[in-house]
């Protein structure tokens, strides 16, 4: 009964281990929307508002650098912090 209780106590403090790096894995990778980027190879500013629903709105005075931030934002959505752009 003793080696049952030990493996039960093993297991409970593995799943709270993974359930606590999970929470920190998820926490750290999450996309940065506040604040400025300096993208290369842009014209002019370009603004990229997020509404309530995290929906990005671009503005930008040419579409070249409206779709160059577009991808961008798409990126960082799909890669979270994981992205290799230039910030």
């Amino acid at each position: 009964m003793r080696f049952v209780k030990k493996i039960g106590l093993a297991l409970l403090v593995l799943v709270v281990l993974l359930v606590i790096y999970g929470f920190i894995f998820i926490q750290l990778h999450k996309p940065d929307y506040s604040g400025n980027k300096k993208l290369s190879n842009l014209q002019d500013e370009v603004q990229v508002y997020y509404d309530n629903y995290g929906i990005p709105h671009i503005y930008g005075k040419s579409e070249e650098d409206a779709f160059r931030v577009l991808g961008y934002v798409h990126a960082q959505d799909r890669l979270g912090k994981w992205n290799c752009f230039e910030e």
